[in-house]
């Protein structure tokens, strides 16, 4: 028999209205917990962080991720009304192999992990964004009870059938190890075509959750004497909360050094997508920059 504990997590984002509220709620504290405790934050990165440097589209501005979670939404939209896309799939990819110590986040080669995805799913538009997730104290990873980051990607499929994502799932979940060890590489789901909007907006978000581990045990009854005792099974359970204020740091420091394309993945009719969205967003950040310079200065 194997002991269980109760699921407990956060209310994913599932719309964009959701999403631009988090980003500011989670700038706003930033920013207090930047002036109130003055942390270690170099130079660059508080730039990075800067309203007016959201158009330049830094994976680490909070405030940039709404605007492209915009574009994207409204390229996508559009794609799936012209083309008459009728299904799509949401896929998560988490892969051991692209974990990596919180000392090091920022260190993470995104180009391997966009490559390791894209021959993943060779001959599929996708379109979907590469995400650090933060895991304080891990015991399964050497050295023990360290921080770590686990870069995974969200993607939305489409022009591609459910016998071949099984299939698929099966041959990544056969031969690829998941950061957690007992959880799956290779996720999918039916996507809500008609509302892509809910799909978009969870991908798009900063981070803004810290998982914890645990240990599966397995309780063993003594058939004679009736004690029971509690053995580990090799797998691992996760629950999240929200991330504290002191730990925001590690893991946006691990987005400092990159541009937001660089966390953008993208296949077959995907790739044409992702170029306008980041364009478009861009061009709606600048003019957004402009015209607070403009009301500014009139002040």
């Amino acid at each position: 028999m194997t002991r269980r504990t109760a699921k407990i997590g956060r209310t994913p984002i599932r719309s964009l209205e959701e999403l631009e509220k988090s980003q500011n709620e989670l700038d706003a504290r930033f920013r207090q917990y930047l002036v109130s405790y003055k942390p270690d934050i170099n130079l660059k990165m508080r730039k990075a962080l800067e309203l007016r440097g959201a158009h330049k589209l830094h994976a680490v501005n909070l405030k940039c991720r709404f605007q492209l979670g915009t574009s994207l939404n409204d390229a996508l939209e559009s794609h799936f009304r012209d083309s008459r896309i009728a299904t799509a799939y949401f896929v998560t990819l988490v892969s051991e192999v692209h974990a990596v110590n919180a000392a090091i986040g920022r260190e993470h080669d995104l180009a391997a992990h966009r490559q390791w995805i894209a021959s993943i799913l060779d001959g599929i538009s996708f379109l979907g964004m590469i995400e650090p997730a933060y895991y304080p104290r891990v015991s399964f990873m050497p050295p023990s009870n360290e921080d770590w980051i686990s870069w995974h990607a969200h993607m939305v499929l489409w022009d591609v059938t459910a016998a071949t994502l099984k299939e698929l799932k099966r041959r990544v979940n056969s031969s690829e190890s998941s950061f957690r060890p007992g959880a799956s590489v290779f996720h999918f789901r039916k996507a809500h075509v008609r509302n892509i909007e809910a799909e978009v907006a969870y991908m798009c978000k900063s981070p803004r959750s810290e998982h914890y581990t645990y240990p599966v045990k397995r309780r063993i009854v003594d058939a004679r004497t009736g004690e029971k005792r509690f053995t580990p099974t090799g797998t691992y359970r996760q629950n999240k909360r929200e991330i504290r204020s002191g730990k925001l740091p590690i893991v946006l420091s691990a987005l400092a050094n990159k541009p937001i394309s660089s966390l953008c993945v993208s296949g077959g009719a995907g790739i044409r997508i992702a170029s306008m969205a980041l364009s478009s967003a861009r061009r709606a950040l600048k003019k957004e920059t402009k015209a607070r310079d403009r009301m500014l200065q009139s002040l």
